[in-house]
């Protein structure tokens, strides 16, 4: 769950912390956000949820799926590739090893590069599944109202 940020046409900015979304996510293990306890996240505001509503955000497993064999496999593949060509090539195991790891290297800089196109891919977005609570107006005009008092 979070709450939202943020509203952008049909993406929302979601604020999530660690211990709340990572509960029931089958990635839990692996994932730390960067170290950080919270994480923003786009989303698709398919419900209509507003500023400062709870929300409960899902991402498809097909979607989880294909990332996690794009982060973990691919470099393996390349690994793998570089060791046996640099075997054959020079019949030598160091230069295997030392080839299989530029490949997979190469594999995590090409990775990063289409992260950046990926992410702006619709199926890898999370979408809102859930409005939890809305935030009331009268908190929403409290808010409003406070914080332009305090400005002058």
């Amino acid at each position: 769950m979070g709450t939202v940020l943020e509203i952008r046409d049909r993406v929302a900015l979601v604020s999530t912390e660690a211990k709340g979304a990572c509960h029931s996510c089958s990635a839990r293990g692996v994932c730390h956000l960067g170290g950080s306890k919270t994480m923003v996240a786009e989303t698709w505001n398919t419900l209509g949820a507003q500023v400062g509503d709870t929300v409960r955000i899902s991402l498809g497993s097909r979607s989880v799926l294909g990332a996690a064999f794009l982060l973990y496999m691919v470099p393996l593949l390349f690994f793998l590739g570089g060791l046996i060509l640099g075997q054959t090539l020079t019949s030598g195991q160091t230069w295997g090893v030392i080839l299989g790891f530029l490949c997979m290297v190469a594999s995590y800089v090409g990775i990063r590069f289409l992260d950046r196109r990926l992410s702006r891919a619709e199926k890898f977005r999370p979408e809102i599944v859930e409005i939890v609570a809305r935030e009331s107006p009268k908190a929403s005009v409290d808010k409003g109202g406070s914080a332009g008092k305090e400005g002058i």
